[in-house]
């Protein structure tokens, strides 16, 4: 697995990040024997995104895990990963959110 930047990604996989990519939803694609994982939170977050590639006997499995940030060196609101497809298998999916969720209450009198 080989983590990259957007500007390192093929210009077709970027286009497809750009149209097709919504927050807190795995986009994932193929381009030239390679699959593309894409994941995005919101910016701001003091949060850095994981991810782990399990190549199981029937299925790729990829784990995504949102954590809090040890420190401002590892924040990031977006990752993207890419590993060569190795065989024809299945792609599986599973985000984890580690981080508290806050919600705003609107009460009115």
């Amino acid at each position: 697995m080989e983590a990259l930047e957007l500007t390192q990604a093929p210009p077709e996989v970027v286009k497809l990040i750009e149209g097709q990519a919504r927050k807190f939803e795995v986009l994932a694609a193929e381009h030239e024997g390679w699959i593309y994982i894409y994941y995005e939170i919101d910016e701001g977050d003091y949060t850095t995104i994981d991810t782990k590639i399990l190549n199981t006997y029937k299925q790729y499995v990829v784990q995504i895990t949102v954590n809090h940030a040890a420190n401002d060196q590892w924040i990031n609101s977006y990752k993207l990963v890419r590993f060569e497809r190795s065989e024809n298998k299945s792609l599986v999916t599973e985000v984890t959110d580690r981080t508290p969720i806050v919600r705003q209450v609107h009460i009115s009198n």
